[in-house]
């Protein structure tokens, strides 16, 4: 994709090549498209996420900030934060999941939808 875009991921659709672009008027900046299935674009956000929570719980377990809760660094500071990462990863993936399944309503909606 060229430099002077504007690059964005969208859920794939039947038929969507895997990169596309979107030409836009002179003088404005063209859109990429960047189509990945539903599926990566959920293991994306929560392999961000456990991994951005896991980073941001080192420095506070190492300051002592779990002592509290039985964490310290001396008990393996890294696999305190890897387990206690676990948790917003889940909370992510529900989440994305229920975005989906509501997209997912919106295009399909079932007989029993009031």
């Amino acid at each position: 994709m060229a430099e002077n875009e504007i690059n964005v991921v969208v859920p794939k659709q039947l038929g969507m090549r895997h990169d596309t672009v979107g030409v836009t008027p002179a003088g404005m900046t063209n859109i990429g498209v960047q189509a990945m299935h539903w599926w990566q674009i959920v293991l994306i956000r929560a392999a961000k996420t456990y991994l951005t929570t896991m980073l941001g719980l080192l420095p506070a377990i190492g300051a002592g900030a779990g002592e509290h809760v039985g964490l310290s660094a001396a008990h393996g500071m890294i696999w305190a934060a890897a387990e206690l990462a676990v948790y917003p990863t889940l909370v992510v993936l529900l989440g994305s999941a229920t975005m989906l399944l509501g997209q997912l309503d919106e295009k399909m909606p079932t007989a029993w939808h009031a």
